[in-house]
């Protein structure tokens, strides 16, 4: 979601160059895409304080686990399974159409990686 706010805020600076309120404008969406970034980012970590002062130390103890366990399934299987199955298949994604869903998918602002 951030990277797609990023996106949008970024869009705007090809066009800087065309006159001196477009630059404004262009340097203005910027700047709002990093206000909602930076709000998303302080709403999350309020939303954490939160959940931390409403848990029991037992429940807070048993969140942080479950998030340990989640972020080592995600670093230890699923993110060296896709980098293998990137590295060990290329015939897959040298397809054409393949080559096509890429570029659409970069013209819309995502990446491959969002779908893995």
């Amino acid at each position: 979601m951030i990277r797609l706010i990023f996106r949008w805020g970024n869009k705007w600076l090809h066009r800087a160059d065309e006159s001196r309120s477009m630059r404004r404008f262009a340097l203005g969406m910027l700047a709002f895409s990093w206000l909602v970034c930076e709000t998303i980012y302080a709403l999350s970590l309020w939303l954490a304080v939160g959940y931390g002062r409403y848990l029991e130390p037992e429940e807070t103890t048993a969140l942080l686990l479950d998030w340990l366990i989640g972020t080592a399934v995600t670093w230890f299987m699923i993110e060296p399974a896709q980098i293998l199955t990137i590295a060990a298949l290329p015939c897959i994604f040298k397809s054409d159409l393949c080559d096509k869903v890429q570029e659409w998918l970069s013209c819309c602002g995502l990446d491959l990686s969002f779908f893995f």
